[in-house]
């Protein structure tokens, strides 16, 4: 493996590996209760509990059906684990939407519960509801395998290690220079990246999109069911700063060669 795709695979690898403890405190409270106890109360039969949870106009029509679907992809035992794996916060003019994703781990087995809420009159109402099951977990469906990648796949990985790198350096020779006028606007400006370069790992596809910016002009993403997405940004800030310093060094040193006028 290339030494450069290193600290990439690093840093997706440690965002994996606390997915849960960051949407336990970005997603509400409330709307982390209320996924779980549809589950609980699906499983039991108590569809009833489930139906009221539901929107006005979605709770008119009979659901009972769809939920005996839906228990029955439960096994019967206890989880061994159930963590939350996907959350997204959705907002436009009809208001705000909170969409969590639960996956319960069995013995043979893994499901996973998809759960849309809205807030209707400071109430939680569900407006989508959906349960899968599967026999591999998310990690596993949407694990990062080196082997048998289209070339893209790889590019963008180099890509992002340079960005990152650049931009982090840039940043600590900004911070760490003295004397330095309108430093915060700097740092400011050389954090983000303009434009953006997305490949999906497993597929190659690929998506550019000039109006889009990002911090430190990298990021890895990946929803439920999703394989990862590598996305690029050209760091205009930390080019543009280095060449700035790269400039005010040759002016300084050539200011402190020259000869001293006579008075």
């Amino acid at each position: 493996m290339n030494k450069t795709l290193i600290p990439v695979l690093a840093a997706v690898l440690a965002l994996s590996g606390c997915r849960k403890a960051v949407i336990e405190k970005m997603a509400p409270p409330d709307v982390q209760q209320a996924s779980l106890r549809a589950v609980s109360d699906l499983r039991a039969g108590r569809f009833a509990d489930v139906s009221q949870s539901l929107l006005d106009e979605i709770r008119r029509r009979d659901h009972t059906a769809d939920f005996r679907k839906m228990a029955a992809s439960f096994p019967d035992e206890e989880a061994r684990s159930v963590s939350p794996v996907g959350y997204y916060f959705f907002t436009g003019t009809g208001g705000g939407r909170y969409d969590i994703v639960y996956e319960y781990e069995f013995t043979h087995l893994w499901v996973v519960a998809q759960f849309s809420w809205v807030r209707v009159n400071g109430q939680l109402q569900m407006s989508n509801f959906s349960i899968t099951p599967s026999p591999e977990s998310q990690d596993q469906q949407n694990a990062i395998h080196l082997g048998g990648k289209r070339p893209i796949s790889y590019v963008i990985l180099l890509l992002g290690s340079l960005v990152v790198a650049l931009s982090l350096a840039a940043l600590v020779k900004c911070i760490l220079t003295p004397n330095l006028d309108w430093k915060f606007p700097w740092i400011v400006f050389i954090g983000v990246g303009f434009g953006t370069f997305s490949v999906n790992w497993n597929s190659g596809a690929s998506h550019f999109d000039p109006l889009h910016f990002q911090l430190l002009s990298f990021s890895a993403m990946s929803r439920v069911g999703e394989s990862w997405t590598f996305s690029v940004s050209f760091p205009v800030g930390a080019v543009v700063f280095l060449d700035f310093l790269r400039k005010r060094r040759r002016a300084q040193e050539a200011a402190a060669q020259e000869p001293p006028t006579a008075s």
